[in-house]
């Protein structure tokens, strides 16, 4: 077993992940301190500079192998092993393809070029034999599930203020805005089910402080986006209801009835059940519901319209 050249070629650290890759075990070094690990990939073992000493729960697990995100000098050149949630998973590189409907979609400066990848890798699992695409760094969870990226991409000014304050936290404005997102909007990236966009909140406390901080900055604004859709799907509903009978009057006229008097007729129903009270039209309506039709006796018409139509509540149309 030997340090492999494809994860360090040189003296500098990969900086793609390396997947379908087996962990076989852990050790130290030699020097009896700094921690290993053993892995497989392609029918080769190789040992690896480990960030910590490795789980014992993940040994005989595929996953993938990636380089130490913030590395001190004591651990350049190290990697971290992370088991698949789905164990079933491979990586299938003859799949990968280009997402062309995104290729010209402007990047921005966040931690990734641009949330909705233009690569599109190709991956394989039991529930999911023929294979399936999801965006590049993305890795599916269990039965290869994960949240399609539906964000929008908008352009947002950022005052000097703002970015000398994610300077100071190392940061780039488009990750502190983001950031601030998934906590605002309590957006929680679980393992099994990653999200593509990759929002996430970074804790319980830090959701509860941005919600007191969004109620009370702008509370007063607030509204109920749900009744409010509810509110304009009636609206549509109705508008389309009032289209509707207005074609039936149409038609009704072609045939040679009176509208107007067929509209009065309607009024004058109206008006009887208004004067029989809202217990009779209860009872009424539990009728119509239970029949599906209305209580209607139609008597011969001698012309098309409602001269001699008489409602079983006794209410003549003549």
């Amino acid at each position: 077993m030997s340090f492999d050249a494809l994860f360090f070629p040189g003296d500098r650290v990969h900086s793609v992940s390396i997947h379908n890759v087996t962990l076989v075990g852990g050790q130290l070094s030699e020097d009896g301190v700094t921690p290993q690990m053993i892995v497989e990939y392609q029918g080769k073992q190789h040992v690896l500079r480990a960030t910590r000493p490795v789980y014992e729960k993940d040994i005989g697990k595929v996953g993938y192998v990636l380089p130490s995100q913030f590395p001190s000098a004591a651990e350049y050149g190290s990697t971290i092993f992370r088991a698949y949630q789905d164990q079933s998973l491979r990586r299938v590189y003859e799949l990968d393809t280009t997402n062309d409907e995104y290729h010209m979609v402007p990047l921005n400066h966040g931690k990734w070029p641009h949330h909705r990848a233009h690569l599109q890798c190709g991956w394989r699992c039991d529930s999911r034999p023929t294979g399936f695409l999801a965006p590049a760094g993305l890795v599916p969870g269990a039965n290869g599930e994960f949240v399609p990226d539906e964000t929008e991409v908008v352009s947002v000014r950022i005052p000097p203020e703002f970015e000398w304050e994610a300077r100071r936290h190392q940061m780039k404005a488009a990750d502190l805005l983001e950031s601030f997102i998934g906590d605002l909007a309590g957006i929680q990236n679980y393992a099994n089910k990653p999200r593509a966009d990759r929002f996430g909140s970074n804790g319980s406390d830090e959701r509860m402080l941005a919600e007191n901080w969004l109620e009370r900055a702008h509370g007063m604004k607030a509204i109920d986006p749900d009744q409010l859709s509810q509110q304009i799907e009636e609206a549509e509903e109705w508008d389309a209801q009032q289209d509707e009978w207005s074609e039936l009057l149409g038609e009704y006229a072609d045939r040679g009835g009176d509208p107007r008097q067929l509209l009065e007729a309607v009024d004058g129903v109206l008006t009887k059940l208004d004067e029989l009270g809202p217990d009779f039209v209860l009872d009424l309506q539990a009728e119509v519901e239970a029949t599906q039709t209305l209580p209607v006796t139609a008597c011969k018409r001698k012309r098309p319209d409602l001269q001699s139509i008489r409602f079983s509540t006794g209410i003549n149309c003549d």
